[in-house]
């Protein structure tokens, strides 16, 4: 039997990665093309295939598999205050450690964020030699990481008018960001390019919020459509549908942009 969607209307091509490989982050801004996304329940619509085409080593591979799921509960959707862009990041300690803790968010505040120049080494992002990213160096000190072998995500700036700019000896950090800010396209924090894994590192967080449907019905058993159910990040408005069995949805989505395309999904 087969479940087939006639039309189905989503809010935004957004939703979709774009066929180029090199910035898992500039590929959607909606959802995650990053091949980890399964992971943070953030995927786009064709997210296995673009990173297919752009990610092939077992590398890769040991790194979604093997290193990232034994630390998954101490990702967090953090901010970076200077990009305002938003990647999943280590930012909790394990409940073991009783030492210093300037890694978890203290009190009612659960926003967490990167780049406040006048936070010093707490705001600084630093990536370990395994491609794992910590929201600061407390955050890796926690988790046994060896001091020696972490390295801090770095200023990076693109598209600038004047490529002067940072030869500027007279201006404070904060007062360069702000210029670079602009007079540049971009202003991010971000690994060293010459780190093995500066990019599959950067793996960007698509959270999204609202009333919606992540759950498949007890009636179908497809595995395949139950996981891609609850990991991609993609909201859609059914709009009507043919089908020996009635499916009622309820779901609030609130759209901009309408789009049509065809599905046939088997259930």
């Amino acid at each position: 039997m087969a479940l087939v969607i006639e039309r189905v209307s989503y809010c935004s091509r957004d939703y979709e990665c774009d066929n180029f490989c090199g910035s898992y982050s500039k590929a959607s801004s909606s959802c995650s093309c990053h091949p980890a996304c399964e992971l943070f329940r953030d995927c786009c619509y064709n997210t296995l295939d673009y990173t297919g085409r752009c990610t092939n080593s077992n590398d890769t591979d040991h790194f979604i598999d093997d290193v990232l799921p034994k630390f998954r509960n101490f990702f967090q959707c953090t901010t970076d205050v200077i990009s305002d862009e938003k990647y999943w990041m280590i930012s909790k300690c394990p409940e073991s450690w009783t030492g210093l803790n300037e890694c978890d968010v203290t009190g009612n505040d659960t926003d967490v964020f990167v780049g406040r120049l006048d936070e010093g080494l707490s705001s600084i992002p630093v990536l370990s030699r395994n491609g794992l990213t910590y929201r600061n160096i407390y955050c890796a000190l926690c988790h046994g990481e060896d001091i020696s072998g972490l390295s801090p995500w770095t200023f990076n700036a693109e598209g600038c008018e004047d490529n002067d700019l940072f030869a500027a000896d007279n201006l404070t950090t904060k007062e360069l960001i702000v210029l670079l800010r602009e007079q540049c396209k971009t202003v991010a924090i971000l690994p060293r390019r010459n780190h093995p894994y500066h990019s599959l590192s950067v793996i960007p967080c698509r959270e999204i919020s609202g009333d919606f449907i992540d759950t498949c019905d007890e009636i179908v058993t497809n595995g395949n459509v139950q996981n891609h159910c609850s990991t991609i990040a993609a909201p859609l408005i059914l709009v009507e549908a043919f089908s020996e069995i009635l499916f009622a949805l309820n779901v609030i989505i609130y759209c901009t942009e309408i789009y049509n395309l065809n599905l046939l999904l088997a259930v």
